[in-house]
């Protein structure tokens, strides 16, 4: 089956989500925390009449092995149709999600795994961290992590895509700027999000694209360069206040008068 797979809104992830994840649960307990963060990325892989049928979630947020890792990333909400499991499309789902993080400077990808889905993440290079628990409601359950690497900058080959808040500090020293944390967060935030920009713009496949100069088609229109009688100096210098050696003479801007 044929499906595009693109970045949506939380609210469209949280009707199959809430069938196939949590049906003991209602469709508007499916929002989490950190659905509206800008680097947070929700996914749906949609059938050719825009049927979701695969979604996956992802956002900053350090695994509870590690809660001082500062580049980590939590996969949620991965769910596929039941009708389509094996048909490839959860794989198109998480390479989604890997692509997000690749193009937001990398990290640590992890996620509670149910047990049965161990060997779909084992596929996409996932392994198992610690021991079995049984999730409440819904049955065993496993971390499981991988690290993804940094995409690098598209015009800076072997620059990581996303900016540290030490990147911005380094620029604000060298700038000879005094950013407060809060601006420091700010503006890292900003900055980042320029580079995610273009990123995303680079990822475009852009190969049956003509390199356009201009959208519009644009033609000079040039008169022949043949010499033609310039005006009358005579004529121009009598206009001026007042010439001199057949030049226009202006006051001195420039030291004192002789």
């Amino acid at each position: 089956m044929e499906v595009r797979v693109e970045r949506v809104a939380a609210a469209e992830t949280f009707a199959l989500r809430q069938r196939v994840l949590r049906p003991h649960q209602a469709v508007a307990e499916m929002a989490l925390p950190g659905d509206q963060d800008p680097d947070t990325g929700h996914f749906a892989a949609r059938a050719h009449d825009g049927t979701v049928v695969g979604t996956a979630s992802v956002r900053r947020e350090a695994p509870p092995w590690d809660p001082g890792h500062a580049s980590a990333w939590r996969l949620r909400g991965m769910a596929t149709d039941e009708t389509l499991r094996g048909s490839g499309i959860g794989g198109l789902v998480l390479a989604a999600v890997v692509d997000h993080v690749e193009a937001r400077g990398g990290g640590l990808l992890w996620c509670n795994a149910r047990a049965g889905a161990v060997a779909f993440y084992r596929r996409g290079g996932m392994a198992t961290h610690g021991e079995v628990w049984e999730e409440e409601h819904i049955g065993p359950h496993v971390a499981m992590w991988r690290e993804v690497p940094a995409r690098p900058c598209p015009t800076m080959p072997g620059v990581a895509a996303r900016i540290s808040a030490r990147d911005v500090a380094h620029v604000a020293r060298l700038a000879r700027l005094d950013l407060t944390d809060d601006e420091l967060a700010r503006f890292t935030e900003q900055l980042a999000a320029v580079l995610d920009h273009a990123a995303d713009v680079a990822s475009l496949d852009t190969s049956a694209v003509a390199p356009t100069a201009h959208p519009l088609p644009l033609r000079n229109v040039l008169r022949d360069d043949e010499p033609r009688p310039g005006l009358d100096r005579e004529e121009v210098l009598a206009q001026a206040p007042d010439a001199e050696d057949g030049r226009f003479k202006v006051p001195r801007i420039l030291g004192e008068a002789p």
